[in-house]
């Protein structure tokens, strides 16, 4: 990814400035849930990046012997995150508490298997998490580096 040549600038189109450009993107969507009072959430890498506010591995493939950038990281808040704000802001309506709404709101995270693993439990060695090793993608961090690394599913 080193396309350094007589050629090479930023204001030519290359896939090194499109995947940094996308890396920032991700970042400042972090940095603001991170304002809007979002914590980490460790176990999204595992739910098909359910959340910027997990610590993303780039998603790499190998194809036709070349690296493929496209999908390095996502373009788009996750489905926790939407819950997260859902639950921190959404106001109930004239005929509910905000008890039962806050409750609604975890029924549903609990119906669509939503998974919640942050620092404390993803960060120390006695608080390891199998779900939640940083800087990962996919359910199995085995099964993943497979698949980044020889573009296959195992």
């Amino acid at each position: 990814m080193s396309p350094f040549d007589d050629e090479w600038s930023w204001d030519n189109e290359n896939p090194m400035k499109e995947v940094a450009l996308a890396r920032l993107r991700q970042l400042a969507a972090h940095e603001v849930g991170h304002t809007i009072g979002l914590a980490h959430n460790f176990a999204a890498s595992t739910q098909n990046r359910a959340s910027v506010m997990d610590y993303p591995h780039p998603k790499l493939f190998v194809q036709n012997d070349t690296i493929n950038y496209e999908s390095a990281y996502d373009t788009a808040i996750g489905v926790w995150d939407k819950q997260a704000i859902k639950y921190g802001y959404q106001l109930p309506s004239n005929d509910q508490s905000e008890e039962d709404l806050l409750k609604a709101i975890i029924v549903e995270n609990c119906d669509m298997n939503l998974l919640y693993v942050t620092d404390a439990d993803a960060r120390p060695v006695a608080g390891a998490h199998s779900l939640a090793h940083l800087w990962d993608n996919g359910e199995s961090v085995i099964d993943a580096f497979a698949k980044n690394l020889f573009g296959s599913e195992k």
